[in-house]
């Protein structure tokens, strides 16, 4: 399927910034991925996306601290945290800092399609 929507995947992990992008490809998603947080913010400045799924744990920035500095700057794009954490907790704080929703880690093609169906209104 060939959704044509535009992604901006954040993931400094390069296993898992390779597997997710593979799951892109699978449904025909274009993509930008960035491995820090400030590389993060700089493209989605530059660029409009559909979707944004964000890795907490980065190099410079947590994923956090990057959503809020997205909202600051007016980008209202949904986004997505990817993460292993799961207390509840801490998943109040994603939503609190201005991200959409959570994907916990290890997740599947299944679950990434969901994701894009509910926030970016993709048909996959």
């Amino acid at each position: 399927m060939d959704s044509k929507l535009n992604i901006l995947l954040v993931e400094d992990e390069p296993i898992n910034q390779k597997v997710v992008q593979l799951m892109l490809d699978n449904i025909g998603c274009r993509y930008d991925s960035a491995n820090t947080g400030a590389a993060a913010i700089e493209l989605a400045k530059k660029n409009t996306y559909d979707l944004i799924f964000m890795d907490i744990q980065l190099p410079d920035f947590n994923g956090i601290e990057v959503s809020q500095k997205m909202r600051g700057a007016g980008i209202n794009t949904p986004i997505i945290a990817t993460t292993a954490y799961s207390f509840e907790d801490e998943l109040h704080n994603f939503i609190t800092a201005g991200m959409n929703d959570v994907l916990l880690k290890p997740f599947r093609q299944e679950q990434i399609n969901l994701m894009i169906h509910k926030w970016a209104k993709a048909p996959v």
